[in-house]
Formats: structure tokens, sequence, C-alpha cells
């Protein structure tokens, strides 16, 4: 029992020894671990800058509750409104629509052409010195270049102090339809000029009467 206390008493003056040459183990018998204490690293400041959309990133996405077609819609839209204008480009010229159909050019150019002639095909006159006597005969002929057919053409040819009518009727286009005239006394000397001409009626489809009468024409067998 004494070797007990007397170790015990050893072990005692051992620490209180230890603890004044060694401070620092002190804590040793208390079975406690002193911890260095590290200096916690500030947090850096958010600011608001750094929640920024970076330049040239979309900022729509899935969050916004867009669908890829709306990003590509939105992208056209985009392209479109931005297209610049050249403000000295040439201004496109409209088509003019032309004045008159080639059609209706060759009416116009045929339409001096479309003639009713009437002229004196041939002639015989037999003159007397007694000119009261004297006497003639001619063959008239009509023909007509218009292209519908001269439904009524009523002419008076008056050679000195006598008149002679003539009627034609459905006179188609290149075709000819024929009279006679028979005179006597002094209007013999007159058959072969140009007689004093009256269109009395002048019919044809689709044309006014006064220009139907200006298409009417006299040939004589002798020029003024």
């Amino acid at each position: 029992m004494k070797k007990i206390l007397i170790l015990t008493l050893c072990l005692l003056a051992g620490s209180v020894v230890a603890q004044e040459l060694f401070p620092e183990l002190a804590g040793l018998g208390g079975r406690t671990k002193a911890v260095e204490k590290k200096v916690a690293t500030p947090t850096p400041t958010v600011k608001e800058e750094d929640n920024l959309p970076v330049i040239g990133e979309d900022v729509l996405g899935v969050e916004d509750g867009l669908t890829e077609e709306d990003l590509a819609d939105a992208a056209k839209i985009e392209t479109t409104t931005t297209e610049e204008v050249d403000l000295f480009a040439a201004p496109v010229a409209e088509e003019q629509q032309p004045e008159a159909t080639e059609e209706e050019e060759e009416e116009e150019e045929e339409d001096e052409e479309q003639k009713i002639t009437v002229y004196m095909q041939d002639a015989e006159a037999t003159i007397t010195p007694n000119r009261n006597f004297s006497y003639c005969y001619g063959i008239i002929k009509v023909l007509s270049t218009m292209k519908k057919p001269v439904e009524a053409l009523d002419i008076t040819l008056k050679y000195g102090g006598l008149s002679s009518n003539y009627n034609v009727r459905n006179l188609v286009k290149n075709n000819e339809q024929t009279g006679t005239i028979t005179l006597m006394g002094d209007a013999c000397e007159h058959i072969m000029d140009m007689p004093e001409m009256t269109i009395k009626t002048c019919k044809i489809a689709d044309m006014e009467e006064a220009a139907c009468k200006k298409k009417v024409e006299f040939l004589p067998l002798r020029g003024e």
C-alpha cells in the first residue's frame, strides 16, 4: 500500500514539474485539445451588375414559357424589321399597258384600205351634130373591200341633167355588183368624167351610217 502511495506522489510531483517547465502542456490533463481558429473568408458582395445578361446571349428561354418555335419566329421578325431600305435605288418602272393591241393596229391599217368603190368600167357614146340625138352607154361596177358585208347602198349618179339610181344589197368583201347606165343628149359628153354622186343609204353592221358613207368613192374613166 505504501508503494502505491509513493508512486502516486511521484507522479503528481512529476506533473507539477512538467507544467512549470512546459506550460503549453497544461491542457493535456483535462483531455482537451486546443483548436486553432481559422479566420473565415468574407463572402464577396454580389453586385446587381453581375446578374445582368451577357451581351449576345438570348435572355429568352424555357423559364419565360417560350418554345424553340417561338424563338425562331422572334428571330425572323427581328431580321425582317432590321432590313435596310436603299433610298438611292432607282424606282421600279411600272409596266405600262400597251395603248393598242396588235389586232387593233392591224384593223387601223386595214381600215384605210377598206373602201366601197363605184367606177365606170367601160363606156360607149355616139355623138351627133345635133346633140339632142346623141346617146351613150356605160357599165357601172361597185366593189367592196370592207371586212363586213355592205347590207345596203343606195346612190344616185347625175351626168348633166340626167340622173341614174343604183341600189346595192349584201355586197361582200372583194366581190362586185354590176349595173348599167344609159344617157342621151348633152349628158353623153360627160359620161367619162366625174359625175355628181349622192349617197342616200349606206349600211354596214356595227358602223355608223356617216362613217359608212365616207367609205364610198367614185373612179371615173377620165380624170379631171
